[in-house]
């Protein structure tokens, strides 16, 4: 994976976006892998997973109201963008604010469609020499 500096700054500025805005937003994912990955880059807040064995109306429903923001973070294959839609058409019309800019911003700068790749595409930046400052401060890799 190749990036040059501005592409990578413009990464790193949308991941810590993204973990500052979980402290007040729930991240909505497909599954425990996804959540693992987002855990291992520093997102601390919220994290509800759709693969929890509740209809996706109840899911949706559930999350109209508790939460007035949420943020959609499926897969950029065929079923996570169904996935996306259905979600963010149920919650919209509930009033809920949608953040899915995410989605296609983190993924596809990563070169990936998969939610659970976050974590492991970052390291491979890293391995980068000219990209190794910044990872620290996203917690994909602890100063020890």
């Amino acid at each position: 994976m190749r990036m040059n500096r501005a592409k990578y700054d413009n990464l790193l500025e949308r991941i810590e976006k993204l973990i500052s805005l979980n402290l007040d937003a729930p991240i909505i994912v497909e599954g425990k892998k996804d959540e693992r990955s987002l855990r291992a880059i520093g997102c601390k807040g919220q994290i509800l997973k759709i693969s929890t064995g509740t209809p996706l109306f109840k899911f949706c429903e559930d999350i109209s109201e508790r939460y007035s923001d949420v943020i959609i973070l499926t897969d950029l294959d065929k079923e996570g963008e169904k996935l996306f839609k259905k979600i963010r058409n149920f919650l919209v019309q509930k009033g809920v604010r949608i953040h899915g800019t995410f989605r296609k911003d983190i993924l596809s700068k990563l070169e990936t469609y998969e939610v659970e790749s976050i974590h492991t595409r970052l390291k491979k930046l890293k391995r980068q020499k000219d990209f190794n400052i910044g990872l620290y401060e996203i917690g994909v890799y602890s100063s020890d």
